[in-house]
């Protein structure tokens, strides 16, 4: 007599086999298994796109700013007020997102001598902590520095030098 398997181990109940007709009776709580086993993987999955939404979100925010710092400073008046005219103009497009960057925004201006049609380039910088999201603190450090460059013609038109 060959000994098969029964179903929960019940006398009398259908045999679990390779030749057994209903083959979904031998199957109970593979369901169960399979959701405890992709559940992690779903919820890892989904903090990756949190954390990759938010770092998205910042990037924009400072390219933002540094295309407005970059305009700031190619309209100024004179060389002497380059620098402020960019780092306010970052600070307020920052201020205006809700991104709160850990220090401050760093601001960083070369140029071509800051003459009529030269070239003004700014590079904003901001850490943005992500220590709010909870499970980051998983991924090693929680703030990343983000970085954005710009570059700007400087108005020929503008007024004195």
């Amino acid at each position: 007599m060959t000994a098969h398997r029964t179903v929960r181990g019940r006398p009398g109940a259908a045999p679990c086999g390779p030749r057994s007709e209903p083959r979904f009776r031998c199957q109970r709580g593979a369901a169960t298994t399979e959701l405890v086993l992709v559940t992690p993987v779903l919820l890892a999955l989904l903090c990756l796109v949190a954390v990759a939404g938010r770092m998205v979100d910042a990037h924009g925010d400072v390219a933002g700013a540094a295309r407005d710092a970059a305009r700031a400073a190619s309209t100024a008046r004179s060389a002497a007020v380059v620098e402020g005219s960019a780092v306010a103009a970052a600070e307020q497009a920052l201020e205006g997102e809700n991104l709160d960057c850990q220090g401050g925004a760093r601001v960083d201006l070369a140029g071509t001598g800051f003459r009529r049609g030269g070239q003004v380039s700014v590079v904003v910088s901001c850490d943005v902590d992500l220590r709010d999201l909870g499970f980051v603190l998983a991924l090693g450090d929680p703030v990343r520095t983000i970085e954005a460059r710009a570059v700007e013609v400087i108005d020929e038109f503008r007024g004195a030098q």
